[in-house]
């Protein structure tokens, strides 16, 4: 008989059967972050153990870096995170990390804001209604996926979903974002993460 490799193991129960305050919506605002702009040697990662769950982030970005927000009505849904869960072919368990928002309008700005997106590479932060951040792509990044931009069928704008890439998935679900100590994390979330010098 093989030797068993424990990884993890479920070992609390899980009780939802009265639960009435179940979180539905993010608010209607994301923070793009340049994955090059993260303080990779003192951001903190607290990934699931053997022996802890916390699934947490504390993420610190460069010196007068801060991200980008894109802000929506709060009366919409067309900014959401999801996510996909899948294995190698090799058994390793891996994440499609997705991040939806809405761009608008046919300017030069609309213009050059779909280029970086197409261009580039992010960790995107959301706030769901109970004020818990998320932060999708942080090991990899995630930037866009095809999209067809159709200013007539699609409202003025088209909804553009950025994700991971099909081969650099990453290896953990958002981690739930942290502050510093002393630090507030709706305070870190409104000001982008933004580090002052």
């Amino acid at each position: 008989m093989a030797n068993s490799a424990i990884c993890s193991e479920l070992q609390d129960g899980y009780d939802l059967s009265c639960s009435r305050n179940l979180v539905k919506k993010y608010f209607q605002e994301a923070v793009i972050i340049n994955l090059s702009d993260i303080d990779r040697t003192n951001s903190t990662i607290n990934p699931p153990t053997a022996l802890a769950c916390e699934y947490n982030l504390e993420l610190l970005l460069l010196e007068s870096k801060k991200g980008v927000q894109f802000k929506l009505p709060e009366s919409g849904s067309s900014i959401k995170g999801f996510v996909g869960k899948s294995k190698t072919d090799n058994g390793f368990v891996q994440y499609l990390h997705q991040v939806q928002i809405f761009v608008a309008g046919n300017s030069a700005e609309t213009k050059c804001i779909l280029d970086k997106l197409d261009h580039g590479r992010y960790a995107i932060a959301l706030q769901t209604t109970d004020g818990t951040v998320e932060v999708y792509g942080y090991q990899n990044g995630i930037s866009t996926g095809d999209y067809t931009y159709d200013l007539v069928d699609g409202g003025g704008g088209a909804l553009i979903t950025l994700q991971s890439d099909e081969d650099a998935q990453e290896d953990y679900l958002p981690f739930v974002y942290t502050p510093q100590v002393g630090g507030d994390a709706n305070a870190d979330f409104n000001s982008q993460f933004e580090n002052k010098p």
